[in-house]
């Protein structure tokens, strides 16, 4: 790919589908998310993070940060910033049609939503400063030319000018963003997704062909700021 650079700005309502359509491609070989789409029928999960971009690009306590090639004006990343007392309930759509398993699924997503909640829950009710990434997600034809850096760039910054702690809920193959940019493991939750999934995983090239889904670890992460 040609050097290209990448301009950082603010993103509005009129982006929303570009940027669940992002979030779609990038978590389509992320284990866990696999495994939970097999309790949803097709296309929930990128009506459910457009739902969730939304929310955060509505509320007044949490933005929306995009990242737009300067050759052509294409979206290729964003991140979500939300600031303390932003509180996405976590809705998503309701499911008219009974799949096979969902139930399994939903138990899997309310065990990893408790973690998730508690740990916020934790870190965000003392009083302090503090910052946490909502949602962050680059276009699978751009990674590696640096756009998720000028994400996590523009949030660490931020951070460092008002005094505050940032906090992150980490996929696996999220996690080197947030440690290269500072993050530091607080803590983890590992789960085995053959005891959940109600089916091996698809022979559909994204998984190889493992007859098992495996273990998945969630990493929470902390960073306090320069300052600090």
């Amino acid at each position: 790919m040609p050097q290209s650079t990448y301009t950082i700005s603010k993103s509005s309502r009129r982006d929303v589908a570009r940027l669940g359509q992002i979030a779609a491609s990038t978590w389509d070989k992320d284990k866990n998310t696999q495994v939970k789409l097999m309790g949803t029928k097709p296309g929930a999960f990128a009506e459910g993070m457009a739902m969730g971009i939304q929310h955060y690009t509505d509320s007044t306590s949490s933005v929306v940060i995009k990242a737009t090639d300067d050759r052509d004006g294409k979206i290729v990343g964003f991140c979500a910033w939300g600031f303390r007392n932003s509180a996405f309930d976590g809705q998503i759509v309701k499911d008219e049609t009974t799949i096979p398993g969902a139930e399994r699924i939903k138990e899997l997503e309310a065990m990893t939503g408790k973690h998730l909640n508690d740990f916020f829950e934790k870190r965000l009710r003392d009083g302090s400063k503090s910052i946490f990434v909502g949602m962050t997600a680059v276009d699978p034809g751009y990674k590696g030319v640096g756009v998720g850096s000028q994400l996590m760039s523009w949030g660490t910054e931020h951070a460092d000018r008002l005094g505050a702690s940032m906090w992150v809920h980490a996929s696996e193959a999220g996690w080197p963003l947030f440690e290269k940019h500072g993050f530091k493991e607080v803590d983890r939750l590992t789960i085995d997704l053959d005891e959940w999934a109600v089916g091996p995983p698809p022979k559909d090239g994204a998984f190889g062909d493992s007859e098992k889904w495996g273990q998945y670890t969630f990493r929470y992460g902390g960073r306090q700021p320069a300052s600090a």
